[in-house]
């Protein structure tokens, strides 16, 4: 089947997950309960998921799906295991703290 890409859906859902990124980003440096930084923050994190879920939900097909969910499971799995033991392993002045401003 020939399926063509819909440059528009594909920026938007790029957009949101630079804005994901860029939101753990903003959260973790500059502390979620700074009171001017939070209206920013509440408002990325309402608009950015719902939105990429939406559009995701949109464009999904339902081939392969039961062997996708396993490889992302499998890929958690892995990913969470290796911060875990990077986690441990490091010693906690190279752990990520928050800065405080």
């Amino acid at each position: 089947m020939n399926r063509t890409r819909l440059p528009h859906a594909d920026t938007a859902k790029g957009l949101m997950i630079i804005m994901i990124v860029f939101g753990h980003f903003i959260e973790r440096l500059l502390d979620w309960n700074a009171t001017p930084k939070m209206p920013l923050l509440s408002l990325m994190y309402l608009i950015h998921i719902p939105t990429f879920v939406f559009l995701s939900g949109c464009f999904f097909t339902p081939r392969h799906w039961q062997h996708k969910i396993k490889r992302l499971a499998l890929l958690y799995v892995l990913f969470q295991l290796l911060y875990t033991v990077c986690n441990r392993v490091t010693p906690p002045a190279f752990n990520f703290t928050i800065i405080p401003i």
